[in-house]
């Protein structure tokens, strides 16, 4: 199976949060187990003084590692589902399609986002890379007789709300595609990443899974507002929710390659 740029981005950032993670909750662990067994007798003395002071050291608080951690899966996860509207949108427009060969609701969403975007020009968003002429190149070739209509695939990225997948799946809509909670509800990863029992229906995990995306927009929020200080993410939220966002990406990867 093809697995898409965006998703191999986002498996490799997944995988590198639960190592750091685990790694800095294990050396905790080591060091405990290596406190009574240091060989003095064989450190120099700058070695000495910094096992010292290491020894001496407490850990700062967890819940600043946690929310830090969440934070960065959250993020990793909107620019995955902003790098699968990218994707769709280059290879629908590698078919060099006419003006009356592009479905009515791409060329509706084509015009209204490039000309949102233009009007931002001057202040757009931090996550999209704009490029005016390209913007102006696109608009100019969405006319009735063009041979050529030329989508700009930011303009179809810059989606709100992208964590809670509805938006998400109407812009996959537009090209054919349905991600909907109730496909995306079938799916046997999804439903074990949220702990459902195995003979729990599409519809159940379909709603179940919504109120955990609310959750994870949620805590997002409130961490980004809150300078790290949010108390809502544990450790079990943080690993139930990274491997919910890995069962959504491979999910989505099989209905949209």
């Amino acid at each position: 199976m093809k697995i898409s740029p965006s998703k191999t981005s986002l498996d490799a950032l997944l995988e590198s949060n639960k190592q750091w993670f685990d790694w800095i909750e294990a050396a905790n662990k080591f060091e405990n187990l290596l406190r009574d067994k240091i060989p003095w007798d064989q450190l120099d003395g700058s070695e000495r003084n910094f096992v010292v002071s290491r020894l001496k050291s407490t850990a700062p608080a967890k819940m600043v590692l946690l929310n830090s951690f969440y934070l960065t899966i959250v993020s990793g996860f909107e620019e995955y589902l902003r790098g699968k509207i990218r994707e769709v949108t280059e290879e629908y427009s590698k078919g060099k399609k006419k003006y009356a060969e592009v479905a009515k609701d791409v060329r509706k969403t084509h015009v209204q986002e490039s000309a949102r975007l233009l009007r931002r020009i001057d202040s757009p968003p931090d996550y999209l890379s704009l490029n005016m002429d390209e913007l102006c190149r696109g608009l100019g070739s969405c006319v009735p007789g063009s041979d050529r209509v030329l989508l700009n695939p930011e303009a179809f990225a810059d989606v709100d709300s992208l964590v809670l997948l509805v938006n998400f799946s109407e812009r996959m809509g537009i090209f054919g595609f349905n991600v909907g909670l109730d496909v995306l509800g079938k799916d046997a990863a999804i439903r074990g990443a949220l702990n459902l029992p195995t003979r729990t229906g599409a519809r159940e995990v379909a709603k179940e899974l919504e109120k955990e995306l609310s959750k994870m927009r949620r805590n997002r929020n409130r961490i980004a507002h809150t300078g790290g200080n949010a108390s809502d993410v544990t450790s079990e939220v943080l690993a139930m929710h990274r491997e919910l966002v890995r069962a959504i990406a491979s999910a989505i990867n099989q209905i949209v390659p």
